[in-house]
């Protein structure tokens, strides 16, 4: 089975929804806010919500960047300042918005973290490949180690996705 029948199968609840587009964007930001907010969530846009037919997005990317701009915009606190960053991705032909809730970790910063703090604080953000090369690492170990300060709340990724070259990091602080 793929994710999205499983997900199609799985009732609507605290940890899922499912939206038939992004035409209503209060009922979007209410669902978003309760997933940050709580145990965390799925989203399906371009699902009906009752008979759970897909129905698809017709502009994915416009979608995404529509999406994207209603949480920057009308969310506050930010998402950034301490609420989990939305995961925006096609699935089938239609959308998925995941919250994933992480358990609060204590920051423990060791000398290569303390580097790699300093170079993205100096550079004013910085991609995966320059802070390697910078820490003299590879790309793969400085990826796990991103996102173990994203987790932490020490740095904020802005891109696509983990492995998306454009990936700029900044000092979230």
């Amino acid at each position: 089975m793929s994710v999205l029948s499983d997900l199609l199968m799985q009732h609507e609840g605290k940890t899922l929804e499912f939206k038939r587009d992004v035409s209503s964007p209060e009922n979007l930001m209410k669902t978003i806010v309760a997933f940050a907010n709580g145990a965390g969530g799925t989203m399906l846009i371009g699902v009906e919500d009752r008979t759970r037919r897909v129905l698809g997005i017709a502009e994915p990317t416009q979608t995404e960047e529509r999406l994207a701009n209603l949480i920057s915009d009308r969310i506050e606190p930010r998402l950034q300042a301490g609420l989990p960053e939305p995961m925006l991705e096609e699935l089938a032909s239609g959308f998925r918005v995941t919250f994933s809730l992480r358990a609060t970790q204590v920051a423990a910063e060791d000398p290569l973290d303390r580097a790699i703090l300093e170079f993205v604080r100096r550079s004013k953000g910085a991609s995966t490949r320059a802070i390697a090369a910078h820490i003299g690492r590879t790309t793969r170990s400085t990826r796990n180690r991103l996102a173990r300060l994203v987790d932490l709340g020490l740095l904020a990724a802005l891109g696509s996705g983990p492995r998306d070259p454009r990936r700029l990091f900044q000092v979230a602080r």
